[in-house]
Formats: C-alpha cells, sequence, structure tokens
C-alpha cells in the first residue's frame, strides 16, 4: 500500500504536515492541523494495554484500538456523526466499558485486513480530513526499570514516578512501509503533546521511526504538556521533557509551549527555538483547539 494510493492530498500538498504521540494530546493537534488546511498524517502508539483496548488487545492478539480511533474521531467530518459514534461507549451488559470505534476497529482487523488497511477504511468512511497510521503493524509492550525492578505494561508505567529508562517489547517492532515513507516524506513533523514515556516514546522510541525522523530532514516541532503529570512524568519541567526527546538520536528545531501551568525549567545551551503562546483555557488542562491552531499557523503556516 503505497502513500499515493491512501493519501493523495497528503502528497499532493507542498506543506505535508504529520504528528506523533497517543491519545488525547495527539487528538488535539490533529485536530488544530485540520482547522487550518493542512490533510496531516498521524502516526499512532500501540502500546495501550489498559481499559477497552487492553481487554480487546488481550482478546484478539491485535494492535489496540483506542488511540487510534480517538484520533480517527478528531478528524471525522464535523457535520456527521461520526465522531460521536465512534465515541459512543456502552455502559451495560458484556460490552460495558467498550467505545463502538474500538470493536469497528477490532472487527476489521479481524476480517483479514491489515492494521493499516482497517485505519484506512475508517478514516475513509469518516470522511477524515487526514489519515491514521499505527507506529507498528504488533502490539508493543512498554518495560520500565526502577532499579532492579521492572514496571511491565503501559498501565502500570504511567502511574510509576522516577522511571530510570523505558525499553520497547519487541525493542525493534515492525513497522509499516507506508509510515515510514509518510515520515521520510514530510515536511514539518509535530510531537506531542501526550505522556512522555506511554505515548510520545512508545512511538519514537522505535528504531526504525528514529532513522526516519533523521531522514526526512524535516522540520521537527515538539507540543509540550500544559501541566505535570502525576506518575511517570511528575515534578518533570518543559524542559526535563524535552531533555528526555533529545535522547533518541534526532534534532527538536522548536518546542511549542505554556508555561502558565507548568515550569519552563533551565533551556539554556538547547539548539532549539523555544516559542511561549496562550495554549489553554482557563482551566489550564487541555489544549485549547483555536488557540493551538493559531500557534501552529504562524510557525508552519
Amino acid at each position: 500500500m503505497r502513500l499515493v494510493e491512501i493519501a493523495p492530498s497528503y502528497v499532493a500538498s507542498p506543506q505535508r504536515v504529520m504528528a506523533i504521540g497517543g491519545g488525547h494530546g495527539l487528538a488535539a493537534t490533529l485536530s488544530a492541523l485540520s482547522r487550518i488546511g493542512h490533510f496531516p498524517i498521524g502516526i499512532v502508539s500501540v502500546a495501550d494495554d489498559g481499559g477497552s483496548s487492553g481487554r480487546l488487545r488481550e482478546a484478539f492478539g491485535q494492535i489496540p484500538p483506542g488511540d487510534i480511533r480517538r484520533c480517527i474521531s478528531a478528524l471525522a467530518d464535523p457535520t456527521s456523526s461520526w465522531a460521536s459514534i465512534l465515541e459512543y461507549r456502552f455502559s451495560q451488559t458484556e460490552l460495558r466499558g467498550h467505545a463502538l470505534g474500538n470493536l469497528i476497529l477490532t472487527a476489521l482487523m479481524a476480517i483479514g485486513t491489515t492494521p493499516v488497511e482497517a485505519c484506512v477504511e475508517l478514516s475513509r468512511l469518516t470522511f477524515a480530513n487526514g489519515l491514521i497510521l499505527p507506529a507498528s503493524n504488533e502490539p508493543i509492550t512498554l518495560i520500565g526499570r526502577y532499579g532492579e525492578m521492572e514496571i511491565v505494561g503501559q498501565a502500570m508505567v504511567a502511574t510509576t514516578a522516577g522511571l530510570d529508562e523505558v525499553a520497547l517489547l519487541p525493542p525493534d517492532p515492525e513497522v509499516p512501509d507506508v509510515v515510514i515513507e509518510a515520515i521520510t516524506t514530510a515536511s514539518t513533523i509535530t510531537i506531542g503533546p501526550g505522556s512522555i514515556h506511554t505515548s510520545i516514546g512508545a512511538v519514537i522510541g522505535i528504531p526504525k521511526i528514529q532513522r526516519a525522523i533523521v531522514a526526512s530532514g524535516a522540520k521537527v516541532v515538539y507540543i509540550a504538556n500544559l501541566s505535570p503529570q502525576a506518575g511517570e512524568a511528575q515534578d518533570m519541567s518543559i524542559a526535563d521533557h524535552f531533555a528526555e526527546i533529545s535522547r533518541f538520536g534526532f534534532s527538536v528545531d522548536q518546542v511549542l509551549y505554556d508555561d502558565s501551568a507548568i515550569e519552563l525549567g533551565d533551556v539554556r545551551g538547547t539548539k532549539c527555538e523555544w516559542i511561549g503562546a496562550r495554549l489553554s483555557g482557563d482551566e489550564k488542562r487541555s489544549h485549547d483547539i483555536p488557540l493551538l491552531s493559531d500557534a501552529l499557523q504562524s510557525i508552519i503556516g
């Protein structure tokens, strides 16, 4: 499956923007990019093992669908009911806790389509203004190390502070060819916002993806979190997040941040451009899509 076949709008655009991450943060970035006229491609973590995604992952041995579903919902045609259909969550019987979009993606993969084909089909059905692709064809397990202890799984890593490192299992997972093609042809790559290990690291920790980012020559923009995160990123400043991302072997050109609810930290000596902007509403819990759109338009176009 070639990129020109499934995302001709992306290939034809002089501004090919792709976004990396997982969950709510990546969905916000994709919504903002779509709002300012881009046809973005999202590369989504497949390390989730909690909730509905974890249950379906264990039952079917497939990649977890939750983060993918959320990102497709963010790009679905806003004039249709598709976003609310995908996000509908059952509250009774054995389906309790499952989002309908998770079940649709699981069914698409169960009838023989590959993870990429399932994502492409659901993007097509929802008239999504963009394309969502899985970071790997196989589910990834996160292994956190804390001294002599190992913390296994995304749900456990997310709630553990002070980890020495987080590794992937398998260490070099299979990445779809079309994902590598999307990265290497990108003009701009955004990373985040999102949990530093369980969303962002679960994607940029994949060796093939790291090499593709380096090979792309694209401008790399890190969109920082808005507030400290209990557990895996406890007490980390924006500069600490940046330092963690810098370990993965590629350069970040710009950091977009709002330090009204999280400390910026010491950025002296860093070789990137730091761009402060108001990115959140009064509650400062999540990125405000119009504000994020305006900030991204000013640095990407």
